[in-house]
C-alpha cells in the first residue's frame, strides 16, 4: 500500500476520534457482578462497568463450551428506549433481535451493553415538548448535553463499547485476538464506528446499519441523534469511516428495500472501502450481502452474519 494512503487513513482515524469527542481517558473498569445465573449450557450475568460519568449495565453470556472468542453485541434503536440490551439477549422484544443469545449458543462469550439513554440508562424526568415519549426526550436531552461538553452521543457510545472490549480482553475465556462486534440498525452504525476506532475488533457485522451521509441528505432521511457528528463532512463521509476498518474482516448486510438506508448509499460505502481493501490485498475480508428485504434482521440474514464471524473468529 502507498505510504500516502496509510497517512490519510491514520489522519482520518485521528480526526474521527477528535470530531466524536471520544474521551480516551484511563479509567478502571470497576466491574461489578450484579446477578449471575447458571442456565445449564452457559452462565448468564448482569454486570456494571465504569463509563465516563456513570456506569454501563450489560449482560454477559459465558458458554460452558466456549470457542475462545468474544463478541460485543450492540442493540438497535427502533424507538425501544426502555428495552435496550434486553432484546439482544432474548429477554424481551423481537425474536429476530436476540443475536447475542444465538451467538452464545454458538460458543461465543457475549457482552451486550445498554447504549447511553437506553434501557437502564434512560434519563428520567426530562422536561420537553408535548408529544415526545420519555425515551425520545431522554435521547434528545443526552445528545444536546454531549455537544455542550464538546463530545457527541456517537463518541460516548463508542467509548462505552470500547470498555466492553476491555472487559472481553481481560476475560480468561477469551482470546484477545478473536474479538468481534455485531449490531442491527443503530447497533450496526455503532458497530461500524467501534470497528473504525478500536483496532482490537478482528471481525464485525453491520446489518442495515449505515449508508453514506450524502444519500441521507439527498433522500432527506432523518436518523438517530448519534448519526450526526458535527463537522464530519468537512473531512470525510461514511465510506471513509469503513476504510478505517481495513484490513480487518467486515461484513455489510443490507436490505434492498430498506427505506432507512438507501441501497445506493450502502453500495457507495462498500465500493470506496473495497478499493482500500484491494490495495491491502485483503479483498476477501470485506463482504456486502444484499437481501430482498426491508429494514430487518431475519433468520437468513442472521445466519449469514454468524457464518462470517465463525469464519474469522473461530
Amino acid at each position: 500500500m502507498k505510504s500516502s494512503t496509510l497517512l490519510k487513513l491514520e489522519f482520518n482515524r485521528g480526526k474521527l476520534i477528535e470530531l466524536m469527542g471520544i474521551p480516551l481517558e484511563e479509567k478502571e473498569l470497576e466491574v461489578k457482578v450484579l446477578d449471575e445465573k447458571d442456565m445449564g449450557g452457559f452462565l448468564f450475568k448482569k454486570i456494571s462497568y465504569r463509563s465516563l460519568e456513570d456506569y454501563v449495565r450489560a449482560y454477559v453470556i459465558v458458554p460452558k463450551d466456549s470457542c475462545g472468542a468474544g463478541v460485543v453485541c450492540l442493540h438497535q434503536h427502533g424507538g425501544l428506549f426502555k428495552i435496550g440490551k434486553n432484546q439482544v439477549v432474548g429477554i424481551e422484544g423481537s425474536k429476530d433481535q436476540k443475536y447475542g443469545l444465538e451467538l452464545a449458543e454458538r460458543g461465543y462469550v457475549v457482552i451486550a451493553p445498554d447504549a447511553k439513554y437506553f434501557g437502564e440508562r434512560l434519563e428520567k424526568n426530562v422536561s420537553g415538548w408535548r408529544g415526545r415519549s420519555e425515551g425520545e426526550e431522554s435521547e434528545r436531552f443526552g445528545a444536546m448535553k454531549e455537544l455542550l461538553y464538546g463530545r457527541t452521543l456517537q463518541g460516548l457510545m463508542v467509548w462505552d463499547a470500547m470498555r466492553a472490549v476491555d472487559y472481553l480482553v481481560e476475560y480468561e475465556n477469551v482470546d484477545e485476538k478473536r474479538i468481534g462486534a455485531i449490531g442491527h440498525s443503530m447497533g450496526g452504525q455503532w458497530t461500524l464506528y467501534l470497528a473504525a476506532v478500536d483496532t482490537r475488533i478482528a471481525a464485525a457485522v453491520s446489518n442495515c446499519g449505515f449508508a453514506s451521509h450524502r444519500s441521507f441528505l439527498e433522500h432527506k432521511i432523518i436518523h438517530n441523534f448519534a448519526a450526526y457528528i458535527p463537522g464530519m463532512l468537512k473531512y470525510m463521509d461514511v465510506p471513509d469511516v469503513l476504510c478505517l476498518v481495513a484490513p480487518r474482516a467486515f461484513m455489510i448486510i443490507a436490505g434492498k428495500r430498506d427505506p432507512v438506508f438507501p441501497l445506493e448509499g450502502v453500495v457507495e460505502v462498500y465500493e470506496k472501502a473495497r478499493e482500500i481493501y484491494s490495495e491491502m490485498n485483503a479483498e476477501v475480508k470485506l463482504k456486502l450481502s444484499v437481501f430482498d428485504t426491508g429494514h430487518e434482521f431475519n433468520k437468513d440474514m442472521r445466519n449469514r452474519a454468524y457464518m462470517w464471524l465463525d469464519k474469522w473468529l473461530k
